[in-house]
């Protein structure tokens, strides 16, 4: 449903900038622009985002605000830039050049804008005959069309959007990858500590911002915090200048706007310029994995699973945990091929935009055995990226989030693009340095388009003596 909203009228004033000739040698005359003058109440960007909520709550998640008649007018400051192709037809403001309260993204049939919109300048825009509702998850200001808000028509952009004179450098917001939230959506915020996780930096066929046979439209890397080891997505048009840039290698801090991905259901960073990354720490942060020592051959079994004669819905009865926990429905199945059954996923044809499923085996006792090892075999099929990782908890209850994970330095092996890799061995892990009663969890993250990968695990085992 859309809202209609109206206002009393005012008469819009705008002063055009003059010029003369101050004497008769014809010399270049001085240039004075004004500041434009503009009547009409001003409102916040918070105030309009406010009204948007109360009109979803009372119709829907698809509900709009249309202006009319309101002479309103709606003041921030352009914090995107297109100059290198990441941006489209699009300009993010956010209210204030620092410490934003909010922000919104405002559609423009023009390309580029860089050119008229600067970054950093104050614009002020014209709300009437514009619409307010999300699309792509983010609060979105353009024109309505059926039910959807395309952009401004390039004829009538200088009849809502006037700049200012006014130009200020952006000053990016500080906060943690677990504080994303709706908050910080169409904001510039900047991000400390972090690097691109390893499985993008080393892998020859990720290793650019969004050249991979594997971006279709977008590419999307993974970078993790160097302390929290929580990751979010930093997304890269197809179309950007800089898409075959290699990923840098070090640590350090990026800055850039938060917004979703097409389907609007996970979060994106989007970088202005490459420049926007700054990793300046030449050593890369290294990740914490579990640290027990001896890797010792030993013969008492703790625990095995091969899968044989063992079903998908087999699996919940047998006391593991089959769980996809970004809310989707992609999940472990039991796959066989000849006499040998495994346990496998793979994200292709989920239509899922970000996953994040996990395989976590029943629980292991430890207590009556010493010197534990972890053995498994892995296959990976039609490999476009690793997306795999293996983890150990001694505190499990009944969540997955809620439970103290240390991951375990497992080989994952990697497979051909286009078929089928080899079954292979990890292991020996040691596990000694665990004790009572443990989980192992194999977790599965990613997102279609993306990558994709297909893993096989089979032959699950722990020693002791």
């Amino acid at each position: 449903m859309t809202l209609f909203v109206n206002k009393s009228i005012y008469i819009l004033i705008i002063l055009l900038f003059t010029s003369c000739i101050s004497n008769d040698d014809f010399e270049t005359p001085e240039i004075v622009i004004n500041q434009p003058q503009i009547e009409g109440d001003i409102i916040s960007i918070q105030s309009i985002l406010e009204a948007l909520k109360q009109a979803q709550n009372k119709d829907g998640e698809h509900a709009k605000i249309y202006f009319e008649e309101t002479h309103s007018l709606l003041e921030g400051f352009v914090v995107s830039d297109d100059r290198h192709g990441n941006f489209f037809k699009q300009l993010v403001i956010q209210d204030n050049f620092k410490n934003p309260i909010s922000g919104i993204r405002l559609m423009i049939d023009v390309n580029p804008l860089y050119v008229s919109y600067e970054l950093g300048q104050k614009v002020t825009i014209r709300l009437d005959e514009l619409t307010l509702g999300i699309e792509n998850g983010v609060p979105t200001l353009g024109v309505l069309n059926q039910n959807s808000i395309i952009a401004i028509p390039a004829f009538k952009r200088d009849i809502h959007i006037i700049r200012s004179l006014e130009i200020e450098q952006p000053i990016p917001k500080t906060i943690q990858i677990s504080d994303l939230s709706e908050a910080h959506i169409n904001q510039l915020i900047a991000l400390e500590n972090v690097q691109f996780v390893e499985e993008e930096v080393f892998d020859e066929r990720r290793n650019t911002y969004a050249s991979a046979a594997t971006d279709l439209y977008t590419g999307d890397r993974l970078i993790e915090n160097c302390i929290s080891e929580l990751s979010t997505v930093v997304s890269t048009s197809t179309y950007a200048s800089f898409k075959g840039f290699p990923l840098p290698k070090q640590s350090g801090n990026l800055s850039g706007i938060l917004t979703k991905n097409y389907y609007g259901d996970a979060y994106n960073i989007i970088l202005n310029s490459p420049l926007s990354v700054n990793f300046t720490d030449e050593k890369r942060c290294e990740r914490s994995y579990l640290a027990c020592e001896g890797q010792t051959a030993n013969d008492t079994l703790v625990f095995f699973q091969n899968f044989t004669g063992v079903k998908t819905k087999d699996l919940e009865a047998l006391g593991w945990i089959n769980q996809n926990v970004t809310g989707g429905v992609l999940d472990y199945a039991i796959g066989k091929f000849g006499q040998d059954s495994y346990a496998s996923i793979t994200g292709f044809k989920s239509r899922e935009s970000v996953y994040e499923v996990w395989l976590i085996t029943p629980e292991i006792d430890m207590t009556m055995t010493t010197e534990e090892n972890l053995t498994l075999d892995i296959q990976a099929v039609y490999d476009n990226g690793n997306i795999l990782s293996v983890w150990v908890t001694n505190d499990y209850t009944d969540a997955i989030k809620t439970a103290t994970w240390v991951r375990l330095d497992a080989f994952i092996p990697r497979g051909p693009l286009n078929s089928f890799g080899s079954m292979t061995p990890t292991g020996p892990i040691a596990l000694n340095c665990l004790e009572g009663k443990i989980r192992i969890g194999f977790k599965y993250q990613g997102g279609e388009p993306g990558v994709t990968t297909r893993y096989h695990l089979d032959n699950i085992k722990i020693t002791g003596k």
